[in-house]
């Protein structure tokens, strides 16, 4: 009997529409059991699966382009090898809007106060904080 091949790596992206422009798709494929000397694993493809509005394209090789907001579900699949049997998955990718803040003038009123997260000194900071008013 034919070895498993098991398929690992994230199966859920939320892309940005125009801030994630290409996104490569990190699948490995193992050995259930090991492998054995000799053995090898099929090779990870992948390809849209169900994607009809063209949210996004993909190359066999898991390189994503980000075309339009929606979602679309890819497959993935190590191909079967004289040792192993074929092994598939899919990954959901949703693209959104950018993250946008819009304040209204009431919640400005005492002015907005940024504190960074990088040290005291960097880029001239002195005191840590910047205020906008």
């Amino acid at each position: 009997a034919k070895k498993y091949q098991v398929l690992s790596g994230t199966t859920s992206y939320t892309l940005e529409l125009g801030v994630d422009i290409e996104q490569q798709m990190d699948f490995t494929v193992s050995s259930q059991p090991d492998l054995a000397p000799g053995e090898s694993l099929g090779a990870i493809t992948y390809q849209e699966a169900s994607d009809p509005n063209d949210v996004v394209s993909v190359t066999s090789d898991g390189v994503v382009t980000v075309n339009r907001l929606g979602a679309a579900i890819l497959t993935v699949g190590a191909m079967e090898t004289d040792t192993h049997r074929a092994a598939q998955g899919s990954i959901t990718v949703n693209v959104i809007n950018p993250l946008q803040v819009s304040l209204g003038e009431a919640a400005v009123e005492g002015g907005i106060s940024l504190t960074p997260a990088y040290a005291e000194g960097a880029y001239g900071m002195q005191g840590g904080t910047l205020q906008y008013r």
